[in-house]
């Protein structure tokens, strides 16, 4: 996750979002509280930094499986 997709789709005048991820440890972390000593803890202050603002955002699990077409755009960006 990309927190400035979050800034992008705030300015873009979006108030209801949801944020899809295969990574089920990606969302378990944005949605729980994280140690300052996270290695990941600067990324996710930014994330939980534009959450705070006055929107509707949810961060959710999706199967890759259920999710074939993102799935299959993201492994074509990386070629």
């Amino acid at each position: 996750m990309d927190w400035r997709a979050l800034e992008v789709a705030w300015r873009a005048g979006f108030k209801k979002i949801v944020v899809e991820s295969d990574c089920l440890t990606a969302v378990k972390l944005v949605n729980d509280s994280v140690q300052a000593m996270h290695p990941c803890s600067t990324i996710l202050s930014q994330i939980h930094h534009w959450v705070a603002f006055n929107w509707e955002i949810k961060f959710v699990h999706v199967h890759r499986e259920g999710n074939f077409v993102a799935d299959a755009l993201a492994t074509f960006a990386f070629s």
